[in-house]
């Protein structure tokens, strides 16, 4: 007996192929949309993966697409530490949260 995944009809012992998410990675993926979470795509079928892309997944295709959760960009502030006369090097100090002084910085995922 086979299984169809999107419009293909595969066979048993080709459906975990090589670049296809794990059955466990599918699951996590559609729990996260069930939950809400916001989801990107890529395409597999090139010899290389293109790169991630916003998506609704109203259907997935684990055939031709790989899913994961859309990372959140991660934050953090850095304080200047200036060196004194006593041959301190000026440094850079990392905060979690924000501290008078600092700089906000954010990463920019692409």
């Amino acid at each position: 007996m086979g299984y169809v995944l999107g419009a293909v009809q595969l066979q048993p012992e080709a459906v975990l192929l090589e670049g296809v998410m794990t059955h466990d990675e599918m699951i996590a993926v559609i729990a996260a949309h069930r939950d809400g979470s916001l989801l990107q795509s890529r395409d597999i079928n090139k010899i290389t993966p293109g790169e991630w892309h916003d998506c609704s997944c109203a259907c997935f295709d684990f055939y031709r697409a790989e899913y994961r959760i859309k990372p959140e960009p991660r934050e953090w502030w850095l304080e200047w530490v200036q060196g004194n006369s006593m041959g301190d090097k000026t440094t850079l100090r990392a905060h979690s949260s924000a501290v008078p002084g600092c700089i906000h910085v954010c990463e920019v995922i692409e």
